[in-house]
């Protein structure tokens, strides 16, 4: 598969991806994403929030940034 193809391919998995957390309610609201920009620093970094857990979550996280 050719750089550009396997490119589209990634994306659209990511997407797909995405579509099925959104499906599921595995989302984290703009406030707390907001809260923790305006908290990252050194003085009082917060951990990144996270969707609440669900029976199917299995402990995923922010996958695109990993």
């Amino acid at each position: 598969m050719a750089g550009g193809e396997r490119r589209i391919a990634v994306e659209a998995a990511l997407i797909a991806e995405a579509d099925a957390d959104i499906e599921a309610g595995r989302i984290v609201e703009s406030a707390a994403v907001n809260a923790w920009i305006r908290s990252l620093g050194p003085d009082h970094e917060q951990p990144a929030p996270t969707p609440p857990p669900t029976p199917s979550r299995k402990g995923r996280g922010l996958n695109i940034l990993s």
